[in-house]
């Protein structure tokens, strides 16, 4: 990773490759949205990332739907303020039967 901060939205983020995934962005200092099924791993991971110091959202969402998906995505926008812009250095991360979605 450069040394701006980069966003990175994480589905699968609440266990397995997911939450490790997550975990080192935020080593690197991303910020990190993460997406999931699972309320309580997904509160997990978000406190994890948050004690090395970087910022995250823990959003809610069945990747399957597309309208949860983008659902997620304008919480995502939402979270990290007006000026990102859509496809903007931001790129989820699905699991393996998915492919990556530009927020």
């Amino acid at each position: 990773m450069n040394r701006a901060i980069e966003t990175v939205v994480i589905t699968g983020a609440s266990a397995g490759v997911g939450r490790a995934v997550a975990q080192k962005f935020a080593k690197h200092g991303a910020h990190i949205a993460l997406l999931a099924r699972s309320a309580d791993g997904l509160e997990a991971a978000r406190k994890e990332v948050e004690e090395v110091g970087c910022k995250a959202i823990a959003i809610i969402v069945y990747v399957a739907d597309a309208e949860h998906v983008e659902a997620a995505a304008v919480l995502h926008r939402l979270a990290i303020g007006q000026s990102h812009r859509r496809g903007q250095d931001c790129l989820g991360f699905a699991r393996s039967h998915s492919r990556p979605h530009r927020f």
